[in-house]
């Protein structure tokens, strides 16, 4: 029996290396920092400035672990 209606295509979020993906996860954190830092000026209050860090901080964080996990995907490659 013929299938008329083909399969459907893999979802291509899934179908990227992790690799790409990573480095877009990064990438993205990139921005995100740099929102932090044009809006960090603008908000002089003490509790806006806590928040700020504390993302920052947690950005920091991120982008560390990111690293590490591209370091062992290249290091199977």
């Amino acid at each position: 029996m013929l299938k008329i209606v083909p399969d459907p295509p893999l979802h291509t979020e899934y179908a990227q290396p992790l690799k790409d993906l990573l480095a877009q996860a990064s990438a993205y954190l990139d921005c995100t920092m740099a929102v932090i830092r044009q809006t960090a000026p603008h908000h002089p209050c003490l509790t806006s400035q806590r928040l700020t860090r504390a993302a920052t901080h947690e950005i920091h964080c991120v982008r560390h672990l990111i690293g590490l996990a591209l370091g062992k995907v290249r290091s199977l490659h």
